[in-house]
């Protein structure tokens, strides 16, 4: 790992490089290409341009090789503690959804059991209004019945509150038929048309799609 002394050295050669590109772009800020001459004294430029850079890069890789080096040295002596770490909490919180899930269950079930108690209830109270003659007890009745049914059970579930422990409810997707899925939500497989294009140079037709080609320039470095 770089000390203080070795950034500041760093920082130095960096600051100085830097001049000297900058003083590089000034000489030929002006650059035009009129004359075959101009023409030929181009490629000589870009061919140092590569250079330079070539210089740069090995420079810049050769101060941070070690760095990266370290860093991954240091990220390999943590991995396994991490990764105990990371399969532990992923089987308590398997643990947890499995007992909320089971919980809930039974909070269904106990709902349930009440729900046909009022429905016995309530069909008690209705066998009762249709024995009855007196038609404002029968009304009474029949309306107590509909009153039992219109109440919902409602059973708390038995999870005890964990103090830093929360429920978030996450939303994901799978596809199941690709085909059915509208064009809005479809995305071109750029990776694949780029090699297609390279490999036909123009010679394949595809809906929608227009391959070119463009000049670029390539330059060695001098």
């Amino acid at each position: 790992m770089a000390d203080n002394t070795s950034i500041v050295k760093i920082e130095k050669e960096a600051k100085e490089l830097e001049t000297e590109m900058v003083k590089l772009s000034g000489e030929y800020s002006g650059f035009m290409i009129v004359t075959p001459e101009d023409y030929t004294k181009s490629g000589e430029i870009l061919q140092k341009i590569k250079g330079k850079y070539a210089l740069l890069d090995d420079r810049e890789k050769e101060i941070t090789r070690p760095m990266e080096q370290a860093k991954k040295s240091v990220i390999a002596l943590f991995k396994r503690p991490k990764q105990i770490l990371e399969g532990l909490e992923v089987k308590i919180k398997d643990a947890i959804l499995t007992f909320q899930e089971k919980q809930e269950a039974e909070r269904r079930k106990k709902e349930e059991e009440l729900k046909k108690i009022q429905e016995a209830e309530a069909k008690k109270l209705e066998a009762k209004a249709n024995k009855t003659k007196n038609e404002d007890k029968k009304a009474e009745l029949l309306a107590a019945a509909e009153s039992t049914r219109a109440i919902a059970p409602q059973v708390a579930p038995n999870i005890p509150k964990v103090e830093g422990i929360s429920m978030a409810e996450n939303w994901a997707f799978e596809i199941v038929n690709k085909d059915l899925i509208p064009r809005e939500y479809m995305i071109p497989d750029e990776v694949t048309l780029g090699k297609v294009a390279r490999a036909t140079r123009g010679s394949l037709h595809i809906p929608g799609i227009r391959i070119y080609s463009y000049k670029g320039v390539k330059a060695s470095k001098k």
